[in-house]
């Protein structure tokens, strides 16, 4: 049986909560912390204080308030116990310390517990991308008269979500009240509503020429809420410290599902050419049948041209040769190893490259050149580092 600490167990989500887990097959409240405790008949102890909490769970559940996180961090980290964060509103600073303790223990976080408002986001996140700018995008969300924050964080994800099928060119504009202009292209308006005892709800309009399209996700009751952050608790007890979202307790996590090696590879830079040599160049290596890989491009000040690219070792000689005959200037690694991760998740799943080059530094890699898609993560590194950065890797994302 998994034991569970509700924290902000006296309010409405922690007491539902704790009346769902009454009779759950796995799971079982033990304990509570609620400094604003009122009088409810719950058979566990409930401490205004986490530091009074007499009984060690197996993971916490929190629907309390932005300003508990610091206690909660402060007990979970030290106790190696997994965290539920249900609750929204939290700072930038906030956030912070979340990433941080997110590398001692297991942490869930989403901006909304319910399964339906996830499958929202991603519709949202394909309308976008197929109606393209020419559609105005509008989000309003409505909830009841205690709600604290606003906008919703759920109505923040789903902008944000929305503005990366943009390149996050948009910018956001909470309410109109005061602003004067016509509404710009590059805007996409975030709208709040407070009111009565409304649970949730969330429009996303696309707004075009004589068109209108909405999706709409309404929470008719908060017990979804509560058994999303339930499976939440079930999902990440015995999971690997980072932070967990949806999308990974919706089905496998798919940010890195497959880590390969590849050793041999020769990488060259040219760091100054031009278009008419870069087309001669490539047109050269295609005649003498070698294959180029990891292509990269940067534009300089005046309009020369750097690339970096890889070919196999094998291959290393004849382009050198191709590159001497046409007088470019170049250097060359030999003898590096192409290590690439891939997986469908990437898209979805922010952080992915900062986790490989924290890992490929901790084994003191050398990376010489990069690559990425939205699925793929290509590194050129030195042989020796190669392996043991790849079993790392595989580690840490495959289970």
């Amino acid at each position: 049986m998994i034991k569970v600490l509700i924290f902000g167990i006296s309010g409405k989500m922690g007491h539902m909560i704790y009346s769902q887990l009454q009779n759950h097959e796995r799971l079982k409240a033990v304990a509570g912390i609620d400094k604003y405790a009122v009088k409810i008949d719950f058979d566990v102890p409930v401490f205004p204080d986490v530091k009074d909490c007499a009984v060690v769970p197996d993971v916490i559940i929190d629907f309390s308030r932005p300003d508990s996180l610091q206690d909660i961090l402060a007990y979970a980290v030290p106790n190696n116990i997994p965290v539920v964060l249900a609750t929204t509103g939290y700072s930038a600073e906030q956030l912070d310390k979340i990433s941080r303790a997110s590398k001692d223990v297991p942490i869930f976080m989403t901006s909304n517990m319910s399964l339906g408002i996830n499958l929202l986001i991603s519709l949202a996140k394909q309308a976008a991308g197929f109606l393209g700018g020419g559609f105005d995008v509008e989000i309003v969300e409505q909830h009841h008269n205690q709600k604290a924050d606003s906008p919703s964080g759920t109505a923040l994800s789903i902008a944000r979500a929305v503005n990366e099928i943009f390149s996050e060119d948009k910018e956001f504009v909470y309410g109109r009240c005061g602003n004067s202009s016509k509404r710009r292209p590059s805007e996409i308006g975030i709208h709040a509503v407070r009111g009565g005892t409304i649970v949730g709800k969330h429009d996303v309009m696309f707004i075009g020429t004589d068109e209108v399209i909405t999706l709409t996700h309404e929470a008719q009751s908060r017990r979804v809420f509560a058994a999303g952050a339930i499976r939440a608790a079930e999902y990440i007890v015995g999971k690997k410290p980072k932070i967990y979202g949806m999308n990974n307790l919706l089905g496998p996590d798919y940010s890195v599902t497959g880590v390969r090696v590849e050793n041999d590879i020769t990488v060259f830079n040219i760091a100054n050419t031009d278009i008419a040599e870069y087309i001669k160049m490539f047109d050269a290596f295609a005649k003498e049948n070698i294959n180029i890989d990891m292509i990269s491009q940067v534009y300089n000040a005046g309009g020369s041209v750097a690339i970096s690219f890889t070919v196999k070792d094998k291959k290393s000689e004849k382009s050198k040769t191709v590159l001497e005959n046409q007088k470019i200037k170049f250097s060359a690694v030999n003898g590096t190893a192409k290590i690439t991760c891939e997986g469908a998740g990437m898209e979805y799943q922010s952080g992915v490259f900062k986790d490989i080059v924290n890992i490929l530094r901790g084994v003191g890699a050398k990376i010489y050149l990069v690559t990425t898609s939205e699925t793929k993560i290509s590194c050129c590194v030195d042989s020796p580092s190669a392996k043991e950065a790849e079993k790392l890797i595989a580690d840490y994302y495959i289970k």
